[in-house]
């Protein structure tokens, strides 16, 4: 990254999960959205609340594991759990739908706000599981 940080950060589009939970907590969970290509769908998890790319932990969202080409931060024992609690709670206003019952809607999770999030930019993304209901299932972050 080198000292290009301030216009790397101009370029950043993105979508906060949760955000009236990320304002409680000490991290700030999101989803870039932009016209970049890749095929690792991932969450930005900044550690501070200056949305510096070199404080931010890369995760990815179809297993518990951070992406190796990003940079190697890693999640504290209580920003995992920050984490977890951000993408397991309900996201207020926001609903998901099923993939196989599209009449099978309910409130949605910041996990499944976030995989949404993805696919709506980035396209159908087939890493993602999804259980026998139809809806995304979040990885064991306790793992991480």
């Amino acid at each position: 990254m080198g000292n290009n940080t301030k216009s790397e950060q101009d370029k950043l589009c993105i979508s906060i999960i949760n955000p009236r939970l990320c304002k409680k907590v000490s991290i700030e969970v999101v989803i870039e959205q932009h016209d970049t290509e890749t095929t690792i769908p991932y969450l930005h998890v900044f550690l501070d609340n200056m949305w510096d790319l070199k404080n931010c932990a890369f995760v990815r969202l179809d297993k518990p594991e951070y992406v190796p080409e990003k940079n190697s931060i890693r999640l504290s024992t209580k920003q995992k759990e920050e984490l977890i609690y951000i993408l397991t709670s309900e996201s207020k206003y926001h609903w998901t739908t099923s993939i196989v019952d599209k009449n099978n809607i309910k409130i949605a999770t910041g996990y499944e706000v976030a995989v949404q999030v993805w696919t709506d930019t980035y396209e159908e993304n087939n890493k993602i599981q999804y259980d026998k209901n139809g809806f995304p299932v979040m990885p064991d972050y306790t793992r991480l």
